[in-house]
């Protein structure tokens, strides 16, 4: 059982709108605290293979939910499922909260967040951290958005995630995710270097993380990017350097928001904007064959 399982979640109302990676986890998480979550993704299907009450429009999912919680992949798709046909907007209580655990550009975000207020929904900047471990009450959850409305949403946030950790206001959960996305994407990135480093220099890259792992053994983020880069990721099977490639598409959305938000104050990373102009190498690694030149 979850870590919160002795808090009573059982009378929560929380619908759960797309049910791919994190909202099937998400959905699996609620149930172990004790939530029949009501699930709608475009893929009906889905909804039939998880612990949850099956709808069949997003509308209906935010009939049936105090709390509604959006993940999908980009902003488009969040715009979709809150304001197209059958939409959250069309089935909405007056200030329905929904919660947006995608991530999405600050520009976005706040088009969402002026449309969503003018249809009478509160809406909050969610974005989530930790999805590998999603489907196990795992997840870490960035608030940003009105304090007293992220307050109110708390309890059904607690029941599927690990923590729920209030930034600010709206658009600092998504600043929070980006800095979270940077420092991940920048470690690929000196992770990768170090290994080509390494192999340079004639030291064997087994030795230098026998010795990282002698020097720091609870550098647990650490350890774990040393094990996806280098030579090992190439002797991965095919499906799984394709859902890992997938995974660094996503990334590259990510920190093309956070270039956005730099430059939105004036504020430049360097860094970032070589991951986005040449993500190969630092990115993809021995997956698509790459070699690193510098």
């Amino acid at each position: 059982m979850p870590e919160n399982a002795s808090s009573d979640y059982s009378q929560l109302r929380i619908g759960v709108v797309g049910l791919g990676t994190i909202g099937s986890g998400v959905i699996k998480s609620l149930d172990r605290s004790g939530v029949t979550a009501t699930g709608y993704d475009i893929d009906q299907g889905k909804a039939g293979r998880l612990p949850c009450a099956g709808a069949a429009s997003a509308a209906e999912v935010a009939s049936a939910s105090d709390v509604v919680l959006i993940s999908v992949v980009n902003g488009d798709q969040a715009r979709d499922v809150l304001f197209g046909p059958k939409g959250i907007a069309a089935g909405a209580r007056p200030n329905l909260i929904v919660a947006l655990l995608s991530t999405v550009s600050l520009e976005t975000l706040l088009e969402l967040s002026e449309d969503a207020a003018k249809a009478g929904i509160r809406l909050l900047d969610s974005p989530v951290t930790a999805g590998q471990h999603a489907a196990t009450n795992g997840l870490v959850v960035m608030l940003g958005g009105d304090e007293a409305t992220a307050e109110e949403a708390l309890p059904a946030l607690r029941a599927f995630a690990k923590a729920a950790i209030y930034c600010g206001p709206l658009g600092a959960g998504m600043a929070a995710k980006l800095v979270r996305q940077i420092i991940v994407a920048g470690s690929w990135k000196v992770m990768y270097d170090a290994a080509c480093f390494a192999r340079a220099v004639g030291v064997e890259y087994g030795r230098v993380k026998e010795i990282v792992q002698a020097a720091d053994p609870d550098g647990e983020t650490v350890l774990g990017l040393m094990g996806l880069r280098g030579d090992s990721l190439a002797e991965l099977p095919a499906p799984k350097q394709q859902e890992l490639r997938k995974y660094y598409d996503l990334m590259v959305k990510d920190i093309t928001a956070a270039r956005e938000l730099g430059e939105a104050h004036d504020f430049r990373l360097p860094m970032v904007d070589e991951l986005i102009t040449d993500p190969g190498p630092a990115m993809y690694g021995v997956t698509n064959g790459v070699e690193h030149h510098g």
